[in-house]
């Protein structure tokens, strides 16, 4: 085996691995937004609700929407998790600690190794 058969479509991937998160907890209406379908995702952990949260609006750049925004603030994500200020932060900093969100401006995306980590966790 040469290490150019290790070559893959990432995006391919990427698609298929988000799909594999979102899908359980998740639905888009027709504008890109965010649809809770499941009550179990409100049991969930509070660091891994922020975390599927951010890999399902990563998740709107396969839509096809134009201007589909793929990162999210505090106030967005507090907001869609009802979850208070403080909170928020403890949680994401524990995700930005294992690698699984990055923030830039004030704006938080799940990284492909945070989307790993859910997979994993689902196993």
């Amino acid at each position: 085996m040469a290490l150019k058969d290790l070559v893959v479509d990432t995006k391919e991937i990427e698609e298929e691995a988000l799909e594999a998160v979102v899908k359980p907890y998740f639905k888009y209406d027709s504008s890109g937004d965010i649809l809770f379908v499941n009550r179990e995702f409100w049991k969930l952990p509070g660091d891994r609700k922020v975390a599927l949260v951010l890999t399902a609006t990563l998740g709107r750049k396969f839509l096809g929407l134009p201007g589909a925004e793929t990162s999210l603030t505090n106030a967005e994500i507090g907001k869609k998790l009802n979850m208070n200020e403080s909170s928020l932060r403890v949680y994401l900093s524990q995700l930005r600690k294992n690698g699984s969100v990055v923030t830039e401006k004030g704006r938080h995306v799940i990284t492909t190794q945070g989307i790993h980590n859910l997979i994993e966790e689902e196993k």
